[in-house]
């Protein structure tokens, strides 16, 4: 099988946030275990300052992108990169074919693992950069406990909040 473009990684900045000032960073994923479309895990970073809270909380109000329509979503998104304040985005698109190739390869590569090294990825991708990343937060994959071994694991320096149905707005 052919590999190309069978997975894709985007970015976007609407200013660059001093690499001395602490960041947050929260995963999540839309459309896992996609029949006909891709799964998407994406990363919202910020400065992990009381502006940010004031924004991201009672402004814009940040919550679980599932429980929020398409026109809202985009509403959100126009209304924050309206403001001054610096964020950056990561996605990570992962095709049906990615994952199926993954899946039924020799070695098998589970689903979960897929996900778990997805948004890993997503975290050294920030990294990186230069950020002095904080807190992460993310909605689980599997058991939060188990998810949160892995990733303390391999970045033992950064502090993780791992639920089901992560909310910025209850977590910050």
């Amino acid at each position: 099988m052919e590999k190309k473009r069978l997975r894709c990684f985007r970015l976007y900045r609407n200013g660059d946030i001093d690499k001395n000032t602490p960041v947050i960073l929260g995963i999540d994923e839309a459309g896992r275990g996609p029949v006909l479309g891709p799964m998407v895990y994406g990363g919202f970073y910020c400065a992990n300052v009381p502006e940010s809270n004031e924004i991201l909380k009672k402004q814009i109000r940040v919550n679980d992108s599932k429980k929020i329509a398409s026109n809202t979503r985009d509403e959100m998104l126009i209304k924050i990169n309206s403001t001054k304040y610096k964020f950056g985005i990561c996605a990570n698109i992962l095709t049906p074919e990615y994952i199926s190739y993954q899946m039924l390869k020799r070695i098998k590569y589970n689903l979960n693992t897929i996900s778990h090294d997805t948004a890993i990825s997503i975290i050294q991708h920030v990294l990186s950069c230069g950020y002095k990343v904080e807190h992460v937060y993310i909605d689980t994959v599997g058991i939060p406990s188990a998810y949160e071994k892995i990733l303390k694991t391999r970045f033992p320096q950064l502090n993780f909040t791992v639920r089901d149905c992560i909310c910025i707005n209850k977590s910050i």
